[in-house]
């Protein structure tokens, strides 16, 4: 999720810079004596919570969405906790060094640049970001109204408050509108690439996507001397029932039997594919001839069976299908295996059509 880890990328250096801020604010108050405890607590405590916000990195997966909650709320709570030490910070300064203008307009100055920083990084949840802005602000204010001479600092970052939450909820929208134009362009890429692999028409894998997968297939099974069935299908006189009911018939009874092949062969790791007009491939990894022999004539039986009905019209179809196995004696290579049996597909169109021929190995 992009908002997780942009949650956790820009949380992750934060602390450091409280860190320097605690450092900076104690130097030109006279703090940072060796010796003096106060001077360096701070710095040390956000150390600590730069080394806990490293740790507590997001899910690798989003599948549990509890365990995404889970990491959430204590990453907030430990955004929250800085916030809520450097308010302490503040305070202090607020409370003690009220005389003294120029170590109190540093943390000052310090404060509105952490708000600031904050306002922009967290733009993914603004709800959150707002608390956050509160518990870095509202003790000093408090403190600044309670204190005569330091009202108008008071009144100084109410204004600034209500003017970085303005600010904070446009980056908000803008974020959101950045997260929806980059989910619109994952899902066109996502839709262009499968409109690269898959056939419009029939919806199985197109001829590409044959000459991509069917290789590697076979070079999986050929290191292990595994098996992988191949069938080659041809539907029996197809051009005739073109030419004699219309292209749109034709494309009908396409679409007939390539539904026909999604019932018989539903196996994930199956590919189905559609490599020419009226010409089919179906790849079956793990399957000796005998299992393809027994599937194709199952979907050779079950086309004759069911015709495609189109308009009102009953348009019986029939297929040639010839049917092997990889032979690594004799085939060195996939083309090879895949020739032997687009054999034995011509010779079932030669024999009388609707028929199964097994390829000879």
């Amino acid at each position: 999720m992009r908002s997780a880890g942009d949650l956790y990328g820009r949380s992750r250096v934060g602390p450091l810079f409280y860190a320097i801020a605690c450092i900076v604010s104690a130097w030109v108050a006279g703090y940072l004596h060796p010796l003096r405890l106060l001077g360096w607590l701070p710095a040390v405590c956000f150390v600590v919570m730069f080394l806990l916000r490293n740790a507590n990195r997001p899910p690798t997966s989003f599948v549990d969405p509890a365990a995404y909650q889970r990491w959430r709320v204590r990453h907030w709570a430990l955004i929250h906790g800085g916030c809520l030490l450097w308010a302490a910070v503040s305070t202090y300064f607020g409370s003690v060094e009220r005389d003294a203008w120029l170590p109190f307009t540093v943390v000052v100055v310090i404060s509105v640049a952490l708000g600031a920083a904050l306002a922009q990084a967290f733009s993914m949840e603004p709800r959150q970001t707002t608390l956050t802005l509160v518990f870095l602000y509202a003790p000093s204010i408090v403190l600044f109204v309670i204190v005569p001479m330091l009202r108008p600092i008071a009144v100084t970052l109410f204004v600034y408050i209500l003017y970085q939450l303005s600010s904070l909820r446009r980056v908000a929208h803008e974020y959101d509108q950045q997260i929806e134009t980059e989910l619109a362009l994952q899902l066109s890429r996502a839709e262009v690439e499968r409109m690269t692999r898959v056939d419009a028409l029939t919806g199985l894998a197109n001829r590409r996507e044959y000459e991509n997968v069917y290789p590697k297939a076979w070079q999986q099974a050929a290191r292990s001397r595994g098996e992988i069935a191949l069938l080659v299908c041809d539907l029996v006189h197809f051009k005739k029932l073109n030419d004699g009911h219309g292209h749109l018939a034709g494309d009908a009874c396409l679409q007939h039997f390539a539904r026909l092949v999604e019932e018989c062969f539903r196996r994930e790791i199956d590919l189905l594919a559609r490599i020419g007009g009226e010409e089919f491939v179906i790849v079956l990894p793990g399957s000796t001839v005998h299992e393809g022999e027994r599937m194709a004539e199952t979907l050779r039986a079950r086309l004759e069976e069911r015709p495609c009905e189109w308009q009102g019209k009953s348009l019986p179809m029939t297929v040639s299908i010839g049917v092997g196995s990889a032979a690594w004696a004799a085939d060195p290579k996939p083309e090879a295996t895949f020739a032997r049996i687009d054999a034995a597909c011509y010779e079932a169109k030669m024999n009388g059509r609707n028929r199964v021929v097994v390829a000879p190995t």
